[in-house]
């Protein structure tokens, strides 16, 4: 639930794509506020010292999901033509969400279960957020696959070679990211970040 990795990694492609030049560094910064914000131990530590001293975790849960909730839902606003005053905010707003539900999560497990059953359901928890990530990469994959088949037409119907819309097909279409900087007709550029966006 609060592993947000493979989100973070179809946000990465995605920028990879929409941010032009210099793809991977590019991208890679584009998405450390989110990384940031999650990963903030300061975050992390406030929160378990408001456990601890009031015994409440539902509201920072609730408060936490609310948070990632609105987060990630804002990133459908973004698009190819998105600002980084637009893609900032939203990525914090996202990692704060997250950053809430990292700790409080476990610590509200850990209270329900007997001394005894702790780490048995510890180690629980992480294995079912770990099947949890690897499933939705999976189906994140799948369906972005199925996506950039679906646009094959529209690739075609811009002028694109039936090669290059081959490669923007199906499986290896996020293999073939870099190839959009080789084009040279801009029109033909921005249908194929549509595509992937």
């Amino acid at each position: 639930m609060t592993d947000v990795r493979w989100e973070l990694d179809g946000l990465r492609q995605e920028k990879s794509v929409t941010r032009g030049r210099h793809f991977a560094l590019r991208s890679g910064v584009l998405i450390l506020p989110i990384i940031v914000t999650e990963a903030q131990w300061v975050l992390r530590i406030l929160t378990g010292v408001v456990i601890h001293r009031t015994g409440r975790y539902i509201e920072i849960i609730w408060i936490g999901t609310i948070f990632m909730t609105l987060g990630f839902g804002l990133l459908i606003n973004l698009n190819t033509q998105s600002t980084l005053r637009e893609i900032v905010p939203f990525e914090i707003v996202a990692g704060i969400g997250s950053g809430l539900l990292f700790e409080s999560s476990l610590i509200a497990l850990q209270t329900l279960v007997s001394q005894e059953d702790t780490a048995t359901a510890t180690a629980t928890f992480r294995f079912i957020c770990n099947i949890g990530l690897v499933l939705s990469i999976i189906i994140g994959g799948v369906v972005f696959q199925n996506g950039m088949s679906l646009s094959a037409p529209q690739l075609r119907a811009s002028g694109l070679p039936r090669n290059i819309t081959d490669q923007f097909s199906g499986g290896a279409a996020a293999a073939n990211i870099m190839i959009i900087s080789t084009l040279q007709n801009s029109a033909q550029k921005l249908v194929i970040k549509k595509a992937f966006t």
